[in-house]
């Protein structure tokens, strides 16, 4: 299970300029700008939310993965879902990557 062509391609990457913070992706210019001085919000939740929107296309692609592995048919035996150690460990690599992405690890 994988989504195509519904978004930009990632991996989107994150620029730090002194007014904000630049979301970029491959090919292109940018995809969007959080500034840093928008409401009350401090720089360092600005660029939490940065991270966050720059990890979206990982986050998305591990959510695809994981739901890969709960739907195969192979894991529902007796109406009790079993996978098999190398699904759930790829789906957990894929998950771990984009939780460290979003946390700029």
């Amino acid at each position: 299970m994988k989504n195509e062509g519904t978004h930009t391609p990632g991996p989107w990457e994150l620029q730090e300029t002194p007014e904000q913070w630049w979301v970029r992706a491959p090919g292109r210019t940018f995809l969007a700008s959080v500034p840093k001085f928008y409401h009350s919000t401090t720089d360092a939740l600005v660029e939490v939310d940065a991270r966050l929107i720059v990890s979206a296309p990982e986050l998305l692609d591990a959510l695809y993965h994981v739901l890969g592995a709960l739907d195969s048919p192979d894991n529902t035996q007796g109406g009790v879902n079993r996978f098999s150690a190398e699904q759930v460990e790829r789906a957990r690599e894929y998950c771990f990557a984009a939780i460290a992405r979003a946390e700029g690890r």
